[in-house]
């Protein structure tokens, strides 16, 4: 009595169409949750969806590398976008100190519009020559 061996089923189950392999053995059957789709490993093992081949759809027919990744290349130059040059820190120290200097210059000018004694106004007024000095306002 000879008997015949029944084919071995292989089905597998993934929950996304991005976590199918590029190939597979051929004959195994993948089901994808989140679509409800099946997709068969051909004789090349490359993935075939059927949902797709039955329905006249040719978007994602055939899954699978074409051929093997080329050679890494070399690495690119170390990008200098956010890395600020001395020239950049310096121009920024100078255009803070002045935006501080006339931040000064501006408060000490109204304490000289108020009321205040002989020498409380002489202070100002050599402040505020100091500061507009300082910070190239005169």
């Amino acid at each position: 009595m000879s008997m015949r061996q029944k084919p071995v089923s292989r089905l597998k189950v993934v929950l996304t169409e991005n976590l199918l392999p590029n190939s597979a053995e051929p004959g195994t059957v993948f089901f994808t949750k989140d679509r409800d789709e099946a997709w068969m490993a051909t004789v090349s093992g490359r993935l075939l969806c059927l949902h797709d081949l039955f329905s006249g759809s040719s978007d994602r027919i055939i899954r699978g590398l074409d051929g093997k990744d080329g050679a890494t290349g070399p690495q690119g130059p170390p990008g200098d976008v956010l890395t600020p040059t001395d020239a950049d820190v310096a121009a920024a120290v100078v255009a803070l100190r002045t935006q501080k200097s006339k931040i000064k210059a501006s408060f000490v000018e109204a304490m000289l519009s108020t009321k205040s004694g002989k020498k409380v106004q002489v202070h100002l007024r050599l402040l505020l020559a100091n500061i507009k000095r300082d910070c190239g306002l005169e």
